[in-house]
């Protein structure tokens, strides 16, 4: 269906605020055991992107080198937060 982008990113900064494990790092270079720092505040990893204009099978192909450029890049564990937020529209009422 049709989906409010702005409430829907709205809630996931609600969330990163209410959960601190969603604003956590982890530090461990120079020190004798780990630390796990809980951030009070951090920018929501967000990015759009509009593929309306390709072809399903356009979209598939690309869907799947995203996601295998997406993991590769892994995270940095001593930068919060330790995810990304990738919103992708296919077509009107359809997203990724």
């Amino acid at each position: 269906g049709k989906l409010n982008i702005s409430a829907f990113k709205r809630a996931w900064k609600m969330a990163l605020e209410r959960h601190s494990i969603l604003r956590t790092s982890f530090h461990w270079a120079t020190l004798k055991k780990p630390v796990q720092v809980v951030h009070q505040q951090i920018e929501l990893p967000w990015q759009e992107l509009d593929w309306r204009e390709q072809t399903s099978i356009e979209q598939q192909e690309k869907l799947q080198a995203f996601l295998a450029v997406d993991r590769a890049q892994g995270f940095e564990m001593t930068t919060a937060p330790l995810l990304r937020l990738t919103l992708i529209h296919l077509t009107e009422d359809t997203y990724q």
